[in-house]
């Protein structure tokens, strides 16, 4: 079980686990099958997804569809970091300019963190298991969903100021931190 399973379990909220069977796992290849397939059985309106090994959930998930619902108009809303990874020089042409204008130091794409309206997820991830890597990062998925972005934009976009998804792994230190209720 990974740390998001945990933080779900303790705050009581139901979740599913999909592809635990696939031996060896290959990010490029079976994330985005995987994620077509168990969103095909997606019976709720929206879906909130979270890499398992290094995220948590702090509270109500209610309060993040509400932010969602609210604050954003985009079929699927990812986390957004401070590092371009892939490093693709094309990924941040067309990443920083969006960023810049939402006046934010979180400007790239993260495909560990999500929210959307199920229907689009899974005609985004079903687009996504059919496009190639990239070649910096052949093992990764991300590279394959910040090639999809610009082509999806603006039904994809990136939670620029944190209102849902915070990626601590680079921030400048533990005094940049604060979480509210």
């Amino acid at each position: 079980m990974g740390m998001f399973e945990s933080s779900l379990e303790y705050l009581g909220v139901p979740y599913r686990v999909f592809g635990q069977d696939i031996n060896p796992w290959l990010n490029s290849r079976d994330k985005p099958t995987v994620l077509a397939s168990a969103l095909a059985l997606v019976d709720t309106p929206y879906v909130l997804y979270a890499d398992s090994r290094d995220a948590i959930l702090i509270g109500d998930p209610a309060k993040a569809l509400d932010r969602y619902e609210h604050q954003f108009s985009c079929d699927i809303l990812f986390g957004a970091d401070r590092i371009n990874w892939p490093p693709e020089r094309e990924f941040a042409r067309f990443e920083e300019p969006l960023a810049r204008q939402a006046h934010s130091e979180f400007r790239y794409l993260n495909g560990g963190l999500w929210i959307g309206r199920t229907a689009y997820c899974a005609e985004f991830f079903s687009r996504a298991a059919t496009v190639a890597p990239v070649e910096s990062a052949v093992e990764s998925e991300q590279g394959i969903l910040k090639k999809l972005f610009p082509e999806c934009y603006p039904h994809v976009q990136l939670d620029y100021h944190c209102e849902i998804f915070l990626n601590t792994g680079f921030l400048l230190s533990h005094d940049a931190l604060e979480i509210l209720p």
